[in-house]
């Protein structure tokens, strides 16, 4: 894909990210997007066959463990880069695809989601067990981290639509990884 193609999709995921977390999943079309946009339907499906595809495509945060692990970089450094990621999403928790993607599961075909899960797991799995192995980590079950804080990350995403949260949870959620990973 091209310069403008690039940048056209990335106008695309801009406004319908906008509009998924304003309306929900339920309330938007692909030609509430188009409008939104100023792209024509055709224009629009070039980039996108649906609008989950384009939903789903919103989800894809770029979390550079794997390749972070290949270059040999620190899992200390690893995390922290991936912590900084959720963390700047619950801050923007009001804004978020929280409420949008719980739509989605409720009216679309939900394996799509599950395989999206299994790979967030596959980056927590792949994490904790090279910090164990480097010894920068604490020898504790990748399972256990990863549920506790996945579940309670999308716990503040969905009720952090209604909720007043203060700064200080999101550093919990974070600090509570670290407290269980790093060696002190």
């Amino acid at each position: 894909m091209g310069q403008k193609g690039s940048s056209t999709k990335q106008k695309i995921c801009e406004v319908a990210e906008k509009l998924f977390a304003e309306n929900g999943y339920k309330n938007v079309s692909m030609q509430d997007i188009c409008d939104s946009s100023g792209m024509s339907k055709g224009g629009l499906y070039r980039h996108f066959s649906s609008k989950s595809e384009l939903l789903l495509s919103l989800l894809q945060k770029e979390k550079r463990v794997f390749q972070d692990i290949q270059e040999g970089k620190s899992a200390i450094e690893t995390l922290e880069n991936l912590l900084n990621i959720y963390f700047e999403d619950m801050k923007n928790c009001k804004k978020s695809l929280a409420f949008a993607l719980y739509e989605f599961v409720s009216t679309e075909n939900k394996i799509t989601l599950d395989s999206s899960n299994e790979v967030e797991k596959k980056y927590w799995q792949e994490l904790v067990q090279y910090g164990v192995r480097t010894g920068e980590f604490n020898d504790v079950d990748s399972d256990m981290v990863m549920n506790t804080f996945l579940y309670a990350y999308r716990g503040v995403m969905m009720w952090g639509r209604i909720l007043p949260f203060e700064e200080k949870t999101f550093e919990n959620v974070v600090e509570s990884v670290r407290y269980m990973l790093i060696k002190k």
